[in-house]
């Protein structure tokens, strides 16, 4: 007898939990390597749109190259291939070999999940492949957060925390000790039937898979951007609420799954007040998991809507497996992905959850009825669930504190400023390590940091913040910016305050200012972390910029310190314009402006500074070199205050 089967539950888990990691770290590879990286070429958008085209399209080149194979054979190829290029990358981050790798793991990943997608009549309800989903986003999740924010093997065997991988692998042997025998998991054999749906909706039912993987691996379940909004607590918290929400979504679906029509238009409110919660909203902790245990209630309901569904119909049409409906689907999850990338435009979200809930009930409306074929796992549900919420419980209990350093009047303080440039080097390697060990070797009292990635598609869905936090004993503060892209601080000085600001005037992407009150001896010194629009000179956005953050500095009655990347030259506007309100050393001191800190390894632009009051004494400020850690040189200043 096959064990094709057996096979289907741990391949749609491992399918499922690499397409998310390829995912992120494809986008980041666009939005980097291929956007800036090939920067000049001709024709440059259309290159890259046929690449994330491709990339994209496994619904299609399943249905062309593999669907009349032999299955099983098939399916253990693809999940090698997934293994192995994921391996590959994770090892060998050269940029080459890392973009193309990426692009290539998004594909083979598509092939896989269109190999269990085919034979998802094989589960005997579609709560199973829902489980089996949820350990993939559990197993995904659980690694990202016990790697500090990066995917599994990207960070160095002796600088992983490892917090928790005791219990991941513990789940992980659960899973194939309990779950692949179920005999629930037995081939179906059913009569093929006709189902009422329209040929045309049979096609469009398909195309709900993309919006769902967009949502999930986007915004909903992307733990990382959620903590973006309370930064001062660790990512693991929204645990608790991805738990609560995935168990109240099984237990209302196997209570009202008969009547989806009552199901559904519950699951699109819920998701909506988690979408408006974090796509236009500042809240605090508690209505932040509130919030988002509703987004992981409505798209778990949603997705168990759909499984179900979808084996229903495959049930009953002889081998369904709607190519151009799910190719459509891919091909949406890419657009909507890229928009929210390339633009900050978040209205993409919107679209699919509209999409989305409309193509289910019609689907409902239009075809025979379904019965929900509830399954046994209540054990392994509540056991699943406990393991997601054991994180979050943990999360409270660790502390990031660290104790005050004091100085006295007239004491130098060593100041820097550095771009991260959300964890890629200067020639174009996605390896945020190299940067971090220079900044150990090299300690500071005070460290302003731009482009710091916290869930953002552009740093891979990673959580830098978190990764330099842990790396960097001090007092952490962050300012987002743009759903997980923003700034740091970093300081030893005891913090009186902080705060996030945000600019009013915006291009492609939301910036922001992280102020801060620290205490400097017997002083207290606002310090402004910002990083402005980088499209080129002459910029309205950047001089608006500008004139907001000095409106800032203007009302602000202590001495102060603006650190930044402004992408803006010395004699333009925007810098002649804060020159003004600066230190005199600026003025009778030219060289100090002269010197160029972008890009990294060959450096001939000035565009980040280190700004700083009259009242302050200033020893010397230097641009340092970092071998191309990252895309620009930092700025170590020394300053006192008498």
């Amino acid at each position: 007898m096959s064990l094709f089967p057996s096979l289907l539950p741990s391949a749609l888990l491992l399918s499922l939990w690499l397409l998310f990691d390829f995912t992120g770290i494809l986008l980041s590879v666009i939005s980097t390597y291929f956007y800036f990286g090939w920067a000049g070429m001709s024709l440059l958008v259309v290159r890259i749109f046929l690449i994330a085209l491709f990339a994209f399209s496994g619904p299609l080149a399943y249905r062309l190259l593999l669907f009349r194979l032999p299955q099983e054979p098939v399916l253990k190829t693809l999940l090698g291939l997934q293994a192995g290029l994921y391996l590959l990358i994770s090892l060998n981050r050269q940029s080459d070999l890392f973009a193309w790798g990426a692009v290539a793991g998004v594909w083979v990943s598509g092939l896989a999940l269109m190999a269990v997608f085919r034979h998802l009549a094989a589960f005997r309800s579609g709560s199973i492949p829902f489980f089996m989903s949820a350990l993939a986003v559990f197993l995904y999740l659980g690694v990202r957060v016990s790697n500090q924010g990066l995917a599994l093997f990207f960070a160095p065997p002796q600088q992983q925390s490892g917090g928790y991988m005791a219990w991941i692998l513990l789940l992980v042997g659960v899973f194939a000790n309990f779950i692949l025998p179920l005999p629930a998991l037995a081939r179906v054999s059913s009569t093929p039937a006709t189902s009422a749906m329209p040929r045309l909706l049979l096609q469009l039912f398909g195309s709900v898979l993309g919006p769902l993987i967009g949502l999930s691996v986007g915004l909903i379940y992307n733990l990382h951007i959620w903590s973006a909004k309370t930064p001062e607590y660790q990512a693991a918290v929204y645990f608790l609420s991805l738990s609560l929400g995935l168990g109240l979504a099984w237990g209302l679906f196997r209570r009202l799954g008969s009547k989806p029509l009552v199901l559904l238009p519950l699951a699109g409110f819920s998701l909506a007040v988690s979408l408006f919660a974090i796509l236009y909203q500042q809240n605090a902790l508690p209505l932040a998991l509130l919030a988002h245990g509703a987004g992981c209630l409505g798209l778990s309901l949603f997705w168990l809507y759909f499984f179900s569904r979808y084996q229903a119909l495959q049930r009953a049409q002889n081998d369904y497996f709607p190519v151009w409906g799910l190719q459509l689907g891919f091909v949406l999850l890419l657009v909507v992905l890229a928009i929210f990338l390339l633009n900050a435009n978040p209205n993409g979200f919107w679209l699919v959850l509209l999409i989305s809930l409309a193509l289910l009930l019609w689907a409902e409306m239009r075809s025979l009825p379904m019965q929900p074929e509830p399954v046994p796992l209540q054990r392994l549900w509540f056991f699943a669930l406990g393991c997601f919420m054991l994180p979050g419980l943990m999360a409270f209990a660790i502390s990031d504190r660290s104790p005050d350093r004091p100085v006295k009047d007239g004491q130098w303080l060593r100041i820097m400023s550095t771009n991260i440039r959300y964890g890629w080097t200067d020639d174009y390697r996605f390896d945020p390590f190299p940067h971090l060990q220079w900044l150990k070797h090299h300690p500071v009292d005070l460290l302003g940091i731009q482009e710091v990635n916290k869930g953002h598609t552009s740093g891979a869905y990673s959580d830098l913040y978190r990764f330099y936090q842990q790396a960097l004993p001090g007092h952490w503060r962050y300012a987002d910016a743009n759903y997980g892209f923003g700034n740091a601080l970093m300081t030893s000085l005891p913090v009186l305050s902080s705060e996030t600001r945000l600019y009013q005037a915006k291009d492609i992407l939301r910036r922001s200012c992280l102020k801060a009150t620290v205490q400097v001896g017997s002083h207290p010194v606002d310090v402004y972390i910002t990083h402005l629009s980088h499209l080129p000179h002459p910029n309205l956005v950047r001089q608006a910029q500008m004139q907001e953050l000095l409106g800032w500095i203007q009302q602000s009655k202590n001495p102060w310190l603006v650190i930044g990347d402004f992408n803006a030259h010395p004699d333009s506007p925007e810098v002649q314009a804060l020159l003004k309100l600066a230190h005199p050393a600026f003025q009778t001191q030219p060289e100090l402006l002269k010197q160029p800190s972008f890009p990294s390894l060959k450096a001939n632009e000035r565009i980040d500074y280190v700004f700083f009051s009259p009242q302050f004494k200033l020893r010397r400020q230097q641009i340092l070199e970092t071998a191309g850690s990252t895309d620009h040189r930092p700025i170590l200043t020394e300053l006192a205050l008498p």
